[in-house]
């Protein structure tokens, strides 16, 4: 959906044949969606900003992609975490995106879930539209 015109916005890349588009087209004749074709293959991604979906039940905002070493990571609220232990980047739960490794809620309100899955994570808050990546973080100690 873009929020400046209200208009629904379907993106298809280039695996999409020329009938099923033609299909797609017709099946959205009489609305104001717009088809768009994209190079290459589109992919799932996850960012900053963006809703995630508690298995418990519960949608909060991913604050940020991080990683130690190899291993990646997002980082949330507590109060979040403490409602779930797997997290999926879809309200109807199909698209796993990690499990809970961490929560810490009331006190500090932060909670951390391994990514488990294959959706694609890079380091930049989702800004509607558009992602602004993040080059690093730093912690300032009064």
């Amino acid at each position: 959906m873009d929020p400046a015109t209200g208009r629904t916005t379907v993106a298809v890349d280039d695996a999409v044949s020329e009938s099923l588009l033609a299909a797609l087209r017709a099946r959205l004749a009489g609305t104001d969606a717009v088809v768009r074709r994209e190079p290459g293959r589109l992919s799932t991604l996850i960012a900053g900003g963006q809703a995630i979906y508690a298995g418990g039940g519960g949608r909060c905002s991913l604050g940020a992609n991080v990683r130690s070493g190899t291993t990646y990571y997002f980082v949330t609220a507590g109060h979040c975490t403490s409602v779930g232990s797997t997290w999926y980047a879809d309200s109807a739960g199909t698209s796993v995106l990690g499990t809970r490794t961490g929560s810490s809620f009331p006190g500090n309100d932060f909670g951390i879930v391994r990514y488990t899955s294959s959706v694609s994570h890079p380091s930049a808050v989702y800004t509607y539209p558009g992602l602004l990546a993040i080059n690093g973080a730093s912690v300032t100690i009064p």
